[in-house]
């Protein structure tokens, strides 16, 4: 099999996991009480920004991007890589499962309005609120970033920088709490000697 049959097959199969997963989850927790409100002040004080959308909507290119720098002919890297990919996604949806909460400060779904605010309202179909803590999004932008860091320095700069936006954008649209920003960085951190050297 050619590396790039492999890294293409590792991808689909990755993707296919966390999304799978993500939703499987999500109908297993849709009628538990949460166990706890992570919320802080300050997440009820954020303002609904529906435009945070826009990079809320990158996070799947990044992660993309940064694992297609990984060399072709590294395939160690490259399964390294997949491994620190499903290992996030296997811990955080661990933690859903044990410890499920709710984002009792999502607005109502906006109606009509902008290109933006439809975005949103798709969003808050799509996605309840039950897988919130350590946010996934954040997590995956974060490995995005860092792959495109570990190939490539100005595409790590501007991977990070991205990463760091979409963090932002997780709360400005009400989708996560600061907490699960928090969380997520942690996980990316536990499981940093998975990555690729």
């Amino acid at each position: 099999m050619s590396a790039q049959t492999e890294r293409l097959l590792w991808l689909l199969a990755t993707v296919a996991f966390l999304m799978g997963g993500y939703f499987v989850v999500m109908q297993l927790n849709a009628h538990r009480p949460p166990a706890f409100d992570p919320a802080l002040p300050l997440d009820h004080a954020l303002p609904f920004v529906p435009a945070a959308v826009v990079p809320y909507a990158l996070v799947y290119p990044l992660l993309v991007t940064g694992a297609l720098l990984v060399p072709l002919e590294d395939r160690e890297a490259m399964r390294r890589t997949v491994r620190w990919i499903l290992a996030n996604g296997a811990l955080a949806f661990a933690v859903y499962l044990a410890w499920p909460v709710t984002a009792a400060h999502r607005p109502e779904p906006p109606t009509g309005g902008t290109l933006a605010e439809q975005l949103c309202a798709f969003y808050f179909w799509l996605d309840r609120p039950t897988n919130l803590l350590p946010s996934l999004h954040v997590q995956m932008a974060l490995l995005g970033g860092l792959l495109c860091l570990r190939w490539q320095r100005w595409a790590g700069v501007v991977g990070l920088g991205l990463a760091a936006v979409i963090a932002a954008s997780v709360v400005l649209v009400k989708q996560h709490y600061l907490a699960d920003i928090a969380a997520a960085v942690a996980v990316v951190w536990v499981t940093r000697r998975l990555g690729p050297r």
